[in-house]
């Protein structure tokens, strides 16, 4: 499990960013998994950061950052600041998941892929943050998803919490599916409209590897259940997200 008690300074691009994260991880950890020790004693009471949404208790402090030089902003546009700022809740979504998969999936292979993916996030969320700071925009916290849209909402964590050890890989394996379809329309509107070379960068650098988790991920689902995979791909969210990235679900096909 990735926990490191207390925020993190990391000097990205000429910018100091101090991320929260860690403790947005052991606060996430906790509530949902029953990891023992204390929950900050400051956290909000209203707002993304409030105690009721297990993700980011404390996730506001990811958006601590300071320039520590008057560094040129990098060349950019509205679209490359919609990408990082909408990557960075995202990835802190993964992360919350990750914490829960790697503890409680019953497939090696699904605790070693959820491994994987909890190691990329923080460098990819301290790279964004450090853009956004360059181009004097916040920097996000972390944050469950409304319900309904195709982020990692706090009900889904709450399944992953408390789901049968027989059915937990099948859940979220089908969970990450539809999160990692909604990343790639992300990354997708990035390289069709995006200016900055790095963002671009990371964007086509995420289709990649995101397709081949979306594909890695469905070959698991289907050991663990066969009728959960062709729900994944009928799923309506992940059928627009397949159209945004140039590709239709063999299942939707006439």
């Amino acid at each position: 499990m990735l926990r490191v008690c207390g925020p993190t300074r990391r000097s990205v691009g000429g910018t100091l960013v101090r991320l929260g994260l860690s403790a947005t991880l052991c606060v996430a950890a906790l509530s949902l998994t029953g990891c023992g020790g204390d929950p900050p004693s400051a956290a909000p009471t209203t707002g993304v950061g409030a105690p009721s949404d297990p993700v980011s208790s404390t996730a506001a402090a990811a958006g601590d950052v300071a320039p520590t030089t008057a560094k040129p902003a990098t060349p950019h546009n509205q679209i490359d600041i919609t990408f990082a700022s909408s990557m960075i809740p995202h990835n802190v979504q993964v992360l919350a998941t990750t914490q829960i998969a790697t503890s409680r999936a019953v497939q090696p292979q699904v605790k070693a892929l959820a491994g994987k993916l909890s190691a990329a996030q923080v460098p990819q969320i301290e790279t964004m943050s450090a853009w956004l700071a360059n181009w004097g925009q916040p920097v996000p916290g972390g944050g469950t998803a409304a319900n309904g849209s195709a982020g990692i909402t706090q009900a889904d964590l709450m399944k992953l919490s408390t789901a049968a050890p027989s059915g937990f890989d099948a859940l979220w394996l089908t969970t990450m599916i539809k999160h990692q379809q909604a990343s790639l329309v992300l990354a997708q509107n990035e390289l069709k409209g995006g200016t900055s070379v790095e963002a671009k960068a990371l964007a086509k650098k995420l289709v990649t590897e995101q397709q081949a988790q979306i594909t890695t991920m469905k070959g698991l689902l289907a050991k663990a259940d066969p009728k959960a995979t062709a729900k994944a791909t009928a799923d309506p969210a992940a059928k627009a997200a397949a159209r945004a990235a140039g590709k239709t679900p063999a299942a939707t096909k006439a």
